[in-house]
């Protein structure tokens, strides 16, 4: 079941996701592909599993919800061409 979520975002917190950005956290290839840094994907996983307390299956979904998402991001990277970052 999929769930309406409504994110009001600040402009501090567009600020601080473009910094991540402009700091290598993530990038954008020619053919609109989401990239994530080794480390910081290392870092992701690390908090799905203090988010999952040790239920290998909460951590496998939460690693496949965040796996789907840079897929489907990416998609949408290469419809509107590659380093648009919108927020």
């Amino acid at each position: 079941m999929t769930k309406a979520v409504s994110l009001l975002v600040a402009r501090e917190t567009q600020a601080w996701v473009e910094a991540l950005y402009d700091n290598g956290a993530v990038t954008f290839e020619a053919d609109g592909a989401v990239k994530v840094n080794p480390k910081v994907r290392d870092i992701i996983s690390q908090m799905h599993d203090v988010l999952s307390a040790g239920n290998a299956e909460k951590k496998a979904n939460l690693e496949k919800t965040f796996d789907d998402a840079l897929v489907a991001t990416s998609k949408l990277g290469a419809k509107m061409g590659s380093a648009t970052l919108s927020i």
